[in-house]
C-alpha cells in the first residue's frame, strides 16, 4: 500500500471544528501537516502536536500558495502521496478506500457542492467552468479539496506564490497537462464558501482576492481577465442586490 501525507490549511478556527481534520484522525496511516494561516490563536498547535501531527504556524493567512510550499519543503525527501485538503471537505470512506492502491501522477475525487458538480470542471480556452457530469471532459480541471499527487511531482516543483487564493488549483493543473491524471470513482462534499451570501463585507474582501487572483492568471489576456471579472461582479450584484461589487 501507498504511503500517504495530507496537507490541510486552517484558517480563522479552531482545528477541532474542521470535519476534514477528525476524519484524518480516524485514519492513522495518514501522517498530516496542518498549516495555520490563521490571524488569531486558536489554541491549534497544542492539539495539532498533541494528536502527533506536524504544525506550521504561517503566522497570519499567507495564502494557499505559500501554505502548500510551506508544507512541501517539509516533505521533500518523501516518498509517496500527498492529500491536498481544505478544512471543509467532507470525506467518506469510499474516497478513503480508492486512493489506497493509485499508481498515477494525481487522482481527483468527483467534488460536489449544495448546487452541482464542483470538480472536476471544464477548462475551455483557459475560462473554467462548472461540468454537468454528462459530456466527456477533453480538457478539464480540478479543485485542490481531495486531490492526491505523487510527491514525485514536487521534486523540481512548488505553487505559484504570486496567487493567494484563487486559480491555485487550475494553474496547478495547466501545468501538470502532460501527466497522468485520473477521476477517482467516489464522491466528497464540500463546503463551498463561494455559495455563501450572508455576509456583504466578507464578500467584497473575497471579490478584491479573486480580482487580484484573476488579474495575474490572465495576465496575457486582459480582455479575458475583465470579462471574468465583471461576470463576478455582475453574480454578485444580483445576489446581494448590491451595486458596492461593481466598485471594487
Amino acid at each position: 500500500m501507498n504511503t500517504f501525507y495530507a496537507i490541510l490549511v486552517v484558517y480563522n478556527q479552531s482545528i477541532q471544528d474542521s470535519c476534514t481534520y477528525r476524519f484524518i484522525k480516524e485514519h492513522k496511516s495518514i501522517h498530516l501537516l496542518v498549516c495555520d494561516n490563521s490571524t488569531s490563536d486558536y489554541g491549534n498547535k497544542f492539539v495539532v502536536e498533541s494528536d502527533g501531527y506536524t504544525y506550521i504556524n504561517m503566522h497570519g493567512n499567507k495564502g494557499i500558495s505559500k501554505a502548500y510550499n510551506a508544507a512541501l519543503d517539509l516533505l521533500k525527501d518523501k516518498r509517496g502521496y500527498v492529500i491536498l485538503l481544505d478544512d471543509d471537505t467532507i470525506l467518506n470512506e469510499e474516497y478513503y478506500n480508492s486512493i489506497l492502491n493509485l499508481n498515477c501522477d494525481i487522482a481527483v475525487p468527483i467534488v460536489k457542492d449544495e448546487k452541482s458538480i464542483l470538480s472536476p470542471c471544464k477548462m475551455v480556452d483557459g475560462v473554467v467552468s462548472r461540468w454537468d457530469g454528462k459530456e466527456k471532459l477533453n480538457q478539464f480541471t480540478a479543485i485542490n479539496s481531495g486531490m492526491v499527487v505523487n510527491l514525485d511531482v514536487f521534486k523540481f516543483y512548488r505553487y505559484d506564490e504570486h496567487l493567494f487564493l484563487d486559480y491555485v488549483d487550475h494553474n496547478f493543473m495547466l501545468d501538470m497537462k502532460d501527466k497522468d491524471v485520473q477521476v477517482l470513482d467516489c464522491v466528497v462534499q464540500q463546503e463551498f464558501s463561494g455559495n455563501d451570501v450572508s455576509n456583504l463585507e466578507g464578500s467584497l474582501i473575497r471579490l478584491k482576492i479573486f480580482k487580484e487572483d484573476s488579474k495575474y492568471f490572465y495576465r496575457n489576456d486582459k480582455m479575458k481577465y475583465f470579462i471574468v471579472v465583471f461576470k463576478r461582479k455582475v453574480h454578485l450584484m444580483l445576489q446581494y442586490h448590491s451595486l458596492r461589487f461593481l466598485f471594487v
